[in-house]
């Protein structure tokens, strides 16, 4: 078998010398999207509801125009299988039509009369409905007397959420988890922790306490003050965010995944009285993804059904759900992504640039390039042009306009990450650089021939070369994406196809002496190194739970095996080359033909694609 070094020396010096005719794919989740909005986030509150509720004996009533008393009401929600509706300074028509509708006999109010006044709780009370307010003299004590309710009323366990109470973020991060898990959501100040929240650590007998949010937020200070304390957090909102979704992954279902913005605390409220009526989790976003959301999202595709915006278009926009951050998928990237995928949309290499809709219809040339490393973040496509053996970068609007020339470099491995673009420049000796998308600010980030580029957050993961090809090594490198960090991961006679999934590195290699390649995945910081199979492996794509490849143990058929090592399944007798993956399609040419393979991800419907 031909060793992996000499293979991407081969790939190299064919897309150099000539123009190759590969394929087409890329991976974006099979989930429908739906939107829960109205006019405004009380009407939003009141669609939310009406998505989970027919009728509901009990509702929780919430100010609509500030955060702090409200935080804490998912858990009492929960409980009362409640909805949460937001209020403003009246007892509007819409509001009373709602509560109509639910056929309510109960209202908790959660907050003083500064946040919900007398008057709106006299008028409820005399539409017959009991009425029950819990507050306290400010917003720590209105979360304590959420909290001793619940206690009181459902004998709930011995663990509480601690959030920062000068903010909402990282409230609302942990609010439908909270409530799944009977967990009151109790508010403290940055640097000391109210003598009335001791108390109730020591009256109720707490025995653990998830403090979400950094350092910044929520002091050391208060974190002594806690019982088993644990900290969640990130740097920032969405990081912190994804490590609440990451700590309590086991207690929560992805079929549902509701999408709320993070700068605005009214929507994730109100929604997370649904979320938690089936442990789903609320992801929280910004006009543009972050990198931690879009990585994290990656990972969860394929056990999402339904993708729930909350809020209208200028709060959580369409195209942040259906525009990629990322050009393409990392494994597509490794097999030369001659395929790319966004939205509605299939973008491929058909001798020329082609589009295709992904039910089949509209197809269409873009323009006459013929494009490798197919990236496409919002209305751009970018490519290396191989058509004139030169591989240089273009880009061109996905209607065939503005074509634009970025960089005369001879490139590899381009990958597009939000406003960058990355790759191994060929007129520099394969040296790891970024630019813009717009063909400026061209940096040189690290001086190793770089292969394989994979991004991920803030780090460029990529392999190396070491020595002569005959005596060669192979090595995995990762380095922060404004050239800093560098750090050597792993090092072997070979490596190859590099795929960053979720927390892991997967890839192919042979050991130090020379030994048949396995099937290896590592944790991202270089641990945890581990065998997921023994077979030789090529074009290696990792898509979901499933790793895709070319078994070369079993003359380059085309083989799936999830991540955990289990499933092992022959899905084509075919011997699968650049292997691109879409959806639950996988593209990949043939040793037999210049055809480009199209069959879905379970060995059947296989047919040619171009």
């Amino acid at each position: 078998m031909q060793s992996k070094v000499s293979f991407k020396c081969l790939l190299c010096s064919v897309l150099l010398v000539s123009s190759i005719v590969l394929m087409p794919s890329t991976k974006v989740s099979a989930a429908t999207i739906q939107r829960l909005q109205g006019a405004d986030r009380y009407a939003t509150s009141i669609s939310i509801s009406k998505s989970g509720w027919t009728t509901s004996d009990n509702v929780v009533l919430a100010s609509g125009y500030d955060f702090p008393d409200a935080l804490s009401a998912a858990p009492l929600a929960k409980q009362l299988n409640a909805p949460i509706l937001l209020i403003g300074t009246t007892l509007d028509t819409a509001i009373n039509n709602e509560l109509t509708r639910l056929q309510v006999k109960n209202i908790f109010i959660v907050g003083g009369e500064g946040a919900v006044s007398k008057s709106i709780k006299d008028q409820l009370s005399l539409k017959g409905i009991t009425v029950t307010r819990l507050s306290g003299n400010d917003r720590y004590e209105t979360s304590l007397s959420i909290a001793n309710y619940i206690k009181e009323k459902f004998k709930l366990g011995t663990e509480i959420v601690v959030a920062a109470g000068g903010g909402f973020p990282d409230a609302l991060s942990i609010a439908p988890i909270a409530a799944s898990k009977g967990m009151p959501i109790i508010l403290s100040p940055k640097n000391e922790l109210p003598a009335s929240v001791k108390k109730y650590i020591t009256d109720n007998k707490v025995t653990k306490a998830f403090v979400i949010g950094g350092a910044g937020v929520v002091s050391d200070k208060v974190m002594q003050s806690l019982p088993l304390a644990e900290r969640v957090s990130g740097d920032d909102r969405y990081k912190t965010n994804i490590a609440v979704l990451n700590r309590f992954v086991l207690d929560l279902s992805f079929d549902n995944v509701y999408v709320a913005t993070g700068m605005a605390f009214p929507d994730a409220l109100s929604g997370s009285a649904l979320a938690s009526k089936t442990s789903s989790p609320i992801v929280l976003m910004d006009k543009k993804l972050s990198f931690s959301t879009v990585d994290y999202m990656a990972l969860k595709l394929s056990s999402i059904n339904k993708l729930w915006a909350l809020g209208g278009e200028d709060v959580v926009p369409q195209s942040v759900l259906t525009n990629n951050i990322y050009g393409n998928t990392p494994g597509n990237i490794t097999n030369f992504a001659f395929v790319a995928k966004q939205g509605d949309w299939i973008y491929y290499n058909n001798d020329t640039l082609y589009k295709i809709k992904t039910d089949g219809t509209g197809k269409k040339e873009v323009n006459k390039d013929m494009p490798m490393f197919i990236n496409v973040v919002g209305e751009w496509i970018y490519y290396i042009d191989v058509s004139n053996d030169i591989n240089e970068m273009y880009k061109v609007k996905t209607d065939g306009t503005s074509r634009t020339r970025l960089s005369g470099d001879i490139s590899m491995y381009m990958v597009v990450a939000q406003d960058w673009i990355y790759y191994a420049n060929y007129s520099d000796e394969g040296k790891l650089y970024k630019m813009k998308t717009d063909g400026t600010s061209k940096t040189k980030i690290a001086n190793e021939t770089a292969y394989e580029i994979n991004i991920s957050g803030d780090w460029v993961y990529y392999t190396i070369t070491v020595g002569p090809i005959e005596s060669s090594k192979s090595e995995i490198y990762k380095v922060k994406k404004d050239g800093t960090g560098l750090t050597k991961l792993y090092r072997a006679t070979s490596i190859a196809y590099l795929n960053v999934s979720g927390e892991y590195l997967y890839f192919e290699t042979s050991d130090l002496d020379g030994e048949n390649g396995n099937i290896m995945r590592m944790k991202k910081d270089g641990t945890n190194l581990s065998k997921i199979c023994d077979d030789t492996a090529e074009f290696i794509n990792v898509s979901g739970d499933w790793i895709y490849y070319s078994n070369a143990s079993d003359s380059y058929k085309l083989y799936k095996i999830k991540i955990d090592g289990t499933g092992k399944t022959k899905i084509s007798d075919d011997d699968g080359m650049f292997i691109n993956i879409v959806d639950e399609w996988i593209y990949y040419g043939t040793g037999s033909d210049e055809d480009t393979i199209k069959i879905k991800t379970d060995g059947t419907e296989r047919q040619k694609f171009n």
